[in-house]
């Protein structure tokens, strides 16, 4: 029997929403971008939206880094680089988050929770290039 161990007043047991946001959204999002990516050319396949900045603004907002960065490892799997990345995903998040906050669409708790998810997600993306860095480069 799995011991209880979710707070008092909480609807849901804590090991239930640990199990969707490890196992069950990061599927969901594997899925949703393969056959997003399937329907396009290849050579039209990354052509972020306002809509795909919004998407990944509300994985920061609703979920931990780590989905996020799973979103992001699909778009990498597909042949997006690095740079691609930075400059047509990642860059334009905080600025459409302040625009939802300056709408009154997202509170300051979420919005200071979704920042410093963006900034944990930009540590984790610099310490793996660094990982690959030194993997790739020439013995001495």
């Amino acid at each position: 029997m799995v011991p209880n161990r979710q707070p008092p007043g909480s609807p849901h047991p804590a090991w239930l929403v640990q199990t969707i946001e490890a196992q069950i959204i990061p599927r969901l999002l594997i899925q949703a971008v393969n056959s997003r990516i399937q329907a396009v050319p290849a050579a039209e396949r990354w052509h972020p939206t306002p809509d795909d900045v919004a998407e990944f603004s509300h994985l920061l907002v609703a979920h931990t880094p780590s989905v996020a960065l799973a979103y992001l490892d699909l778009w990498q799997e597909r042949g997006t680089t690095l740079q691609d990345l930075y400059l047509e995903l990642l860059a334009p998040t905080p600025a459409h988050l302040a625009r939802l906050r300056e709408e009154r669409q997202l509170g300051l708790a979420s919005f200071l929770r979704a920042r410093y998810r963006l900034l944990r997600l930009l540590q984790q993306l610099r310490r793996r290039r660094g990982t690959l860095g030194m993997a790739n480069a020439a013995p001495s």
